[in-house]
């Protein structure tokens, strides 16, 4: 009989089939590692433009609401800057119990001041609740479970002279609230301009603010709490309408690279009228597999060109004010 023949792989071919498989197993994991990376990097473009628009709506919001039931002698402060984030200060509206509240104006008057009190680092005033009835928005300063006070540590302050607001306003950080009524603070932008000839008898006021600002590890905070990361710029126009003609004139924007700085100190704030503000985002993770991606410049801030595979995204949205320019005098 004769004898099966017996059929095998030889050695050989085992060694070039396990080599053929092997990379076929690294061009098939090699591929989707990658389309893991782009999803995971699409994902992350997704939240930050999401982001981005949580975050303007806040903004737009304290902006639109910003000198309700103030003078519009300290509507708002900020610091303008061309190779860093901007900041600004508006109102802080949410201490304000509507319905309560009926007083043309509830700014706090710094007691006996004619100008900022630069030579101290505390001011009197002759209130620190603003609310006439109610006081829902205060803060307990002294931690007796009483709300005594509109102003609260580590918050912020806009100060300006109600009766010349021409003089511009100053605007920092409250260290120290001290019933009955002394404030401690530092001063971080502006200040009061000497009184012109003609000038009416000052009144130095001081009202409780919220301030927008970027840290140096792009965290953006409202106050003095955190609210989002990975932001790399806030960058702020101002339009100051200086003759009143309620158009844009030349070099009516401040801050936009076109027009001058803008300087808290010695402008009328109740001549603002609008403010473009441009939030640039970026992602939390570099794109794989690419290395484009630049610092965006918006407005007057200069930037460096550096690819470094991050995505950003910036959202810019023009803001009109609701309590300046379309009410009778307080």
């Amino acid at each position: 009989m004769a004898q099966r023949r017996r059929s095998a792989f030889t050695l050989v071919e085992l060694m070039v089939a396990t080599a053929v498989l092997g990379v076929i197993l690294v061009y098939v994991f090699g591929t989707m590692v990658t389309t893991q990376k782009k999803a995971i990097a699409l994902t992350d473009t997704v939240d930050t433009q999401q982001a981005a628009r949580q975050i303007a709506d806040l903004i737009e919001r304290d902006i639109r609401h910003t000198a309700m039931m103030i003078d519009d002698a300290a509507a708002f402060c900020g610091l303008d800057r061309t190779d860093a984030p901007d900041s600004l200060y508006v109102t802080d509206w949410e201490v304000i119990t509507l319905g309560d509240d009926l007083d043309a104006s509830l700014a706090a008057t710094v007691t006996g001041a004619t100008d900022l009190p630069s030579s101290a680092s505390y001011f009197l005033v002759d209130r620190l609740m603003l609310e006439l009835k109610t006081p829902s928005g205060s803060f307990d300063t002294d931690g007796d479970g009483t709300m005594d006070s509109d102003f609260s540590t580590a918050g912020q302050v806009i100060l300006a002279d109600a009766n010349n607001p021409e003089r511009g306003t100053a605007c920092g950080t409250i260290t120290g609230v001290l019933p009955p009524n002394q404030l401690r603070f530092d001063l971080e932008a502006g200040g009061l301009a000497a009184l012109g000839t003609g000038s009416d008898t000052p009144r130095i006021i001081a009202v409780p603010a919220i301030r927008y600002q970027v840290d140096g590890g792009q965290t953006l905070s409202r106050g003095a709490y955190p609210l989002a990361e990975n932001i790399e710029d806030l960058q702020f126009a101002w339009f100051i309408d200086d003759d009143e003609d309620n158009s844009i004139d030349a070099g009516e924007y401040r801050g936009d690279g076109a027009g001058g700085l803008y300087t808290a100190q010695g402008i009328d704030c109740s001549r603002l009228r609008e403010i473009r503000m441009n939030v640039v985002l970026r992602t939390e993770d570099t794109e794989p597999g690419t290395s484009t991606g630049n610092p965006i410049a918006t407005e007057n801030r200069s930037v460096t060109p550096t690819q470094d595979g991050f995505r950003r995204r910036v959202y810019t949205s023009v803001v009109r004010l609701r309590n300046l320019g379309r009410r009778a005098e307080l």
